[in-house]
């Protein structure tokens, strides 16, 4: 935990002269997540402290983006790819529920001891420092961008046949292509970027390997969206437009 003259101190700054270190965005979060709008006007209270990787914030305002990234395959404690700053001040950014929850601690999990949060109240705004690289999307000009090598996929559900009548579920293993951004330009491990990806192609990915933006409780986007990174597309199949 920071202590609090350390708060105080970060409290009393200006927040737009801010300047993250290496590797590192400043975000301004939403506060509200503690509650849900029913399809009836009302607001129902939630408690957060049951599954807070559940409720806490994944979007908010790019504050500052870093300063530069740092990337060695020969050092650990760096970024895991290397990649170029896609954001700017302004940007509507989308990004891991894990990395909110490292920054705010127990403010968003009482019952855990989080390493080092960082977090800045003021004047009833909150601001979270995380790592560019637990970003995901960011939306300009009403545009969905991928980031660090992801591809903004929709998921398809197996197909069945035989004698047997199954219900189809989401795959596991298959979607449809989005929207693509970027590629990353090298890994500390042996793995490439699957490069010639197109919006509407049908792709193969290793299992587990999806990752919802956000839970349904506080969905924000119009539809369900997921992402896949570039890295573990095994194939993929061209769909005629």
């Amino acid at each position: 935990m920071l202590h609090n003259k350390k708060l105080l101190y970060i409290c009393n700054m200006e927040i737009n002269k801010i300047k993250p270190g290496i590797n590192r965005v400043l975000v301004k979060i939403s506060k509200d997540c503690d509650t849900i709008l029913l399809k009836n006007g009302t607001k129902l209270q939630l408690d957060t402290t049951y599954n807070p990787e559940q409720h806490v914030a994944v979007s908010g305002e790019i504050i500052a983006p870093p300063v530069r990234l740092h990337y060695d395959k020969k050092d650990s404690s760096g970024m895991d790819w290397k990649t170029k700053i896609e954001v700017k001040s302004g940007d509507k950014v989308y990004f891991s529920y894990h990395a909110a929850l490292m920054a705010l601690g127990t403010r968003a999990d009482p019952g855990q001891e989080y390493c080092d949060p960082l977090w800045i109240d003021q004047d009833d705004k909150l601001y979270i420092f995380i790592k560019y690289e637990d970003l995901y999307i960011v939306i300009r000009d009403r545009k969905e961008i991928p980031l660090n090598g992801y591809v903004i996929v929709e998921r398809v559900k197996d197909c069945y046949s035989g004698t047997l009548k199954v219900e189809s579920k989401f795959s596991d293993k298959s979607a449809i292509v989005r929207t693509v951004g970027s590629i990353n330009q090298e890994y500390r491990t042996e793995e490439i970027d699957a490069i010639d990806i197109s919006h509407g192609d049908l792709i193969f990915y290793k299992p587990d390997h999806i990752l919802r933006i956000e839970d349904d409780l506080h969905k924000t986007l119009n539809i369900n969206t997921f992402i896949v990174q570039r890295r573990y597309i095994l194939a993929r199949l061209k769909r005629r437009k």
